[in-house]
């Protein structure tokens, strides 16, 4: 495991899924239950909200098992899950007989002696090379549990889409006849694999009964951001620039703003410096993501090789890069790598599933802003260096990340509608895929602010003879200003064919219902910074 999960006193925020994993343990001692998948991309803290949960973990009629599958053998596996199995029983009984799981069955034998001959059962299967035998007498150790002492159990299986790579047959069909037939015990399945998570969920756990509800961990929203740094920079002076620009960068990851703080106040006490500066944010971006042992650098080429293990680097490298800096379409990427469009295509596909690409309508972008910028700042520039220079390149990419911070800076400092101009200036006919739909977004051959009537800050596009309207409002919007912009719209001497409403405060249900009901569309901040980030703009931190 790359990094440590954050318990206890150093875990930060994800109350509202916390709550959920509590109801649903509260569901399940009630007689009802409701598996749970937790899918969000690495390092967006979902190892560290399942051990968090399980370290206030406090029911005496469950047993939770927890097994992280990485990367581990079958063996290892089926060792973990019995082990697992005994030392929660044992423990939820007040008896402490270590780990081991020779000691675990013997204490067992006393009071759950169907359990442990059960066990002993998977073991023969293990030694007589029928894995497929013993991986079902494991997947029913649970309903034998359950029989014998009346305790339920919950068993929680982290990356547990690496089940496919063990030798044993249909492992996840496997899993939904148990599943169907064990009323009493609860699974929650986490995966860093999103795309290949939600295929096995929809394909082979797809149930009649217990279907898994899905919960996709997002990074942090800009309340909680700004809350997560106020707490680890109280001795130091961080300005609300520099802060909001470390959210943008991170795009809110926990983990990037855990190390990016800790390295930051390193550098701080290192320099006996009270503030943060441009030239403390560069020399820490330069020691987590330029220096080769930086612990960025060492993840990020980790990674790479995890997931193209044994594949040509020549193949897949160009194509990632071309997508580092903004969304490519395929025949960018084609022209890019000086490949044809149906050989790109393939390789395409293959990172798609491994996640490291991700496709938005005709775009191909990636997703994680830290990786795309070691991928074109880091990656790319070492490779193709000449100067054989390692410090002139070293400062030269600190001046890179202060150039950056100066940047952004002048950017937030622009109104949110001159920012919205530019946004409508960058589209080029693509078709996009936004709030689960696939939008046209038209050359447009002009783009400027105006008022509509009372309606200050909007933005009319014209192509053709054929406009778009765009109201943005940073305070939230009632039913009568929607009205009136639509009057307006309709009463104009432009042919408005799109009307759109950007409204940086979430709306109200009813709200948002009429303006559907009259086709407008309603794009909120993330939605915005989502087309923001495939056009290579900087967010709008709010």
């Amino acid at each position: 495991m790359f990094s440590d999960p954050v318990v206890g006193n150093r875990f930060f925020g994800r109350s509202q899924a916390l709550s959920l994993l509590s109801k649903r343990v509260d569901g399940l001692k009630d007689g009802y239950r409701q598996n749970i998948a937790i899918v969000g991309p690495k390092l967006i803290g979902k190892s560290s909200l399942i051990l968090h949960f399980l370290s206030n973990f406090n029911h005496s009629q469950i047993v939770p098992v927890y097994i992280d599958l990485r990367p581990n053998s079958f063996y290892q596996f089926v060792y973990k899950f019995q082990a697992g199995l005994l030392y929660h029983y044992l423990k939820n009984k007040g008896l402490d007989v270590g780990e081991e799981l020779d000691a675990l069955k013997r204490c067992a034998q006393d009071y759950i002696p169907q359990t442990v001959k059960s066990i002993a059962e998977v073991e023969g299967c293990i030694k007589n090379l029928q894995f497929n035998q013993a991986y079902e007498k494991l997947l029913c150790l649970t309903t034998t549990l359950k029989q014998e002492s009346g305790i339920s159990c919950m068993i929680i299986l982290d990356d547990f889409h690496l089940l496919g790579t063990y030798k044993i047959k249909d492992p996840f069909l496997s899993m939904a006849r148990e599943i169907m037939t064990q009323k009493d015990i609860m699974y929650i399945l986490i995966s860093s694999q999103i795309s290949y998570a939600k295929r096995i969920l929809a394909n082979e756990l797809s149930l009649l009964f217990g279907n898994f509800e899905v919960v996709a961990l997002e990074p942090f929203d800009y309340p909680t951001c700004c809350k997560f740094l106020e707490k680890r920079f109280q001795d130091i002076n961080l300005s609300r620039t520099f802060r909001d620009f470390l959210i943008a960068e991170s795009r809110g990851y926990p983990f990037y703003l855990d190390i990016l703080s800790n390295k930051l106040k390193e550098k701080a006490k290192e320099l006996d410096r009270v503030e943060i500066t441009p030239g403390l944010i560069s020399q820490a971006f330069n020691s987590l993501i330029y220096d080769s042992q930086g612990i960025l650098n060492q993840y990020f080429t980790s990674m790479l090789q995890s997931n193209l293990n044994g594949a040509d680097y020549a193949n897949f490298l160009p194509i990632l890069s071309s997508a580092s800096a903004r969304g490519c379409r395929l025949g960018e990427i084609s022209k890019a790598t000086n490949r044809r469009p149906q050989i790109v295509l393939r390789y395409i596909n293959y990172l798609l599933d491994k996640d490291l690409l991700s496709k938005c309508g005709i775009f191909y972008t990636i997703q994680d802003k830290i990786f795309r910028f070691w991928l074109k700042s880091v990656y790319q520039r070492k490779s193709q260096s000449l100067t054989a220079d390692p410090v002139t390149e070293s400062k030269d990419f600190c001046k890179e990340i202060e150039d950056q911070i100066q940047g952004f800076a002048q950017e937030v400092k622009k109104k949110l509608a001159e920012r919205a101009v530019a946004l409508f200036k960058s589209f080029r006919n693509e078709i996009v895929l936004l709030q689960n739909k696939c939008l046209k977004f038209w050359h447009f051959e002009e783009v400027r602010l105006c008022s509509l009537g009372d309606l200050e800050d909007c933005v009319i596009a014209r192509y053709k003879e054929r406009y778009w309207a765009c109201l943005i409002k940073k305070e939230a919007i009632d039913e009568a200003q929607i009205q009136d912009f639509l009057h307006y719209c309709k009463k104009s001497k432009y042919n408005i064919r799109r009307i759109i409403i950007i409204s940086l405060k979430e709306l109200d249900l009813n709200v948002r219902l009429a303006a559907l009901e009259k086709k407008i569309w309603i794009w909120g901040l993330s939605d915005l910074n989502f087309l923001m980030d495939v056009y290579g703009k900087q967010p709008v931190i709010q």
